[in-house]
């Protein structure tokens, strides 16, 4: 079982209540100790006075009329135990502090009691005459509720809370923009300029992470434009092969379509590097019909006799739909490329995502192996390497699932061939 939170507002939430409470706890020791028992002790010491007076009076030491004015004076009483328990004693609580600061003022054994209702009383068990009992009015020290040593420390505590929480708040409240930013930036997207908000740490930190966005952007920006004049450069010069060998005499037929065979297949390559860097990050989410753009990708493609399809319709949902069918092109191309046999499209949705199946019924990829089959320039094994291509497919493919919030799934189908599975969300990204 974790007991240490996770997140840094619950972190320092949980530090500010164990804070808080260790303060009520040295607050409430304080207040009772040089508040409360202090108070008591002068009302003891007052009321032991009264108590020995009365004492007196049970030993005959005082005249009758002096003993008789000082009870109706002060309302005190004294009762054997029997009319005692008549008048409220053993609804009385007894309190061991108060019994020991009692006894220590009247430096005899005693026992005192306090009787809570309309009225409140002390009462103590006479010195000398246990069979005795003194009650003594508390009227000028009735207890107040709720006490205010308890609406101190509430309201001390929901203060703290309040101070803690909107504490607490501006310190998460930055490093969860900064999260989300570190997040987008992560899949490739440019998050914009953060602004330097709150304590000096979070605006240099800001700063730093707008600094390192902007460069890296600006590097996306130097490798793209480079990769495009590149790109230019050597379809030039393709494009000029290409027209020469068009103009090459029949008898030299099998020279000539090789030769645009291979510069067909060198514009492809170039082609999937260009995809490759830019991911259709600068196309823009627009709605659209996933099941349209899946059959336009299906019908873009010459051997439609091969494909069994079994599609369900699918919602709207906000794609890049250049993106999308670029993906979903790559891994059917690849299905068809390895396979000879039935391409299987499937398509099917739940409440949050929807997910497209693609499987050939070639030799398949080893466990092993299948991870490599994401790396940039790298494809299967020896079984499925023998077909022509930049091995840039399914790395594309993987980028441009990230780019949608998805997730993507390699794995051998169990009655052979190769399955690629990819889920995407429906109508949840918040562009």
């Amino acid at each position: 079982m974790r007991l240490v939170p996770k997140s840094i507002f619950a972190r320092i939430a949980l530090l500010i209540a164990g804070l808080l409470l260790i303060n009520q706890i040295i607050t409430y020791i304080s207040v009772t100790n040089y508040v409360i028992r202090p108070h008591w002790q002068q009302i003891l010491r007052v009321m032991s006075t009264q108590v020995k007076f009365v004492v007196m009076d049970l030993e005959n030491e005082l005249p009758d009329d002096v003993s008789e004015t000082y009870m109706q004076t002060t309302g005190i009483r004294v009762y054997p135990y029997a009319v005692a328990v008549q008048q409220g004693l053993l609804q009385a609580r007894y309190y061991q502090s108060l019994t020991q600061l009692m006894a220590r003022y009247l430096e005899a054994k005693t026992d005192v009691l306090i009787q809570e209702g309309d009225s409140q009383y002390l009462w103590v068990r006479a010195p000398k005459h246990p069979d005795k009992w003194i009650r003594l009015p508390l009227a000028n020290f009735q207890r107040n509720y709720p006490s205010p040593l308890i609406i101190y420390l509430t309201a001390i505590g929901i203060l703290s809370v309040l101070g803690g929480w909107f504490l607490t708040l501006l310190i998460s409240k930055p490093l969860k923009k900064l999260q989300f930013a570190v997040r987008e930036l992560g899949r490739g997207d440019v998050p914009g300029q953060l602004k330097e908000t709150g304590a000096s740490e979070f605006r240099e930190l800001t700063r730093a992470f707008n600094q390192m966005a902007h460069n890296i952007h600006q590097l996306e920006e130097d490798r793209a434009l480079l990769l495009a004049g590149v790109s230019h450069d050597i379809r030039t010069p393709l494009t000029r092969i290409r027209l020469a060998a068009e103009f090459l005499p029949d008898e030299l037929k099998d020279v000539r379509d090789d030769i645009v065979r291979d510069a067909e297949e060198m514009n492809a390559i170039i082609e999937q590097f260009i995809a490759f860097v830019r991911e259709g990050r600068e196309e823009p989410w627009i709605w659209c019909q996933p099941d349209q753009l899946i059959h336009q990708v299906l019908e873009s493609f010459n051997e439609h006799d091969r494909f069994v399809q079994h599609t369900r319709k699918l919602a709207k949902t906000k794609l890049r739909p250049l993106a999308f069918k670029r993906m979903l092109t790559n891994v059917v191309q690849n299905a068809l490329r390895y396979s000879d046999g039935p391409v299987e499209i499937s398509t099917d949705h739940d409440k949050h995502w929807f997910t497209i199946e693609v499987r050939d019924h070639g030799p398949g990829v080893p466990d092993d192996q299948i991870e490599r089959l994401f790396q940039p320039f790298q494809r299967g094994n020896t079984a499925r390497s023998g077909q022509t291509g930049s091995g840039l497919g399914l790395a594309i493919v993987r980028r441009i699932v990230a780019a949608h919030h998805g997730k993507l799934s390699v794995r051998n189908h169990p009655l052979g061939g190769l399955l690629v599975t990819i889920s995407l969300p429906l109508s949840n990204h918040s562009r």
